[in-house]
């Protein structure tokens, strides 16, 4: 499970870092897209040589878009997988604080002291042990 340092590490560094060279890459095969589109213009002649190491190129630079759309893919999964760590973390907080609230009722004795319920379907609904009053 991850922690609260995980995510601030994914956030502070994973991310941007996947992202700067996801951004590069793109810039990269753009540039090289663009080169030999006018270097291939209709009205030149091309060796097959050229074409070739054309061709290369641009599966090397399709290669390198490949690898990086990867490698964006698992850190944004990871970052998710942390966020939803993290999330339930809150929701064990929250309904620990929810059994503790109860527990005070509880304790407290008479109906009129209860708050009136809120009719929330995400409230847990538990049975006070010691009164058998419905607690939220």
């Amino acid at each position: 499970m991850a922690t609260r340092r995980d995510l601030d590490e994914m956030e502070a560094d994973a991310l941007p870092s996947a992202l700067a060279a996801m951004a590069e890459c793109a810039k990269y095969t753009s540039g090289l897209a663009a080169f030999y589109e006018a270097s291939f213009d209709g009205a030149k002649a091309v060796h097959s040589s050229q074409t070739k190491e054309g061709v290369a190129s641009l599966q090397e630079a399709l290669a390198l878009v490949t690898s990086n759309l990867t490698n964006l893919s698992s850190t944004l999964t990871a970052y998710m997988d942390c966020q939803c760590d993290e999330l339930d973390r809150v929701h064990v907080k929250v309904d620990v604080l929810k059994l503790v609230r109860c527990a005070a009722y509880s304790a407290i004795g008479p109906t009129d002291a209860w708050p009136v319920p809120n009719r929330d379907a995400s409230n847990i609904i538990l049975l006070a042990s010691t009164s058998g009053r419905r607690c939220r």
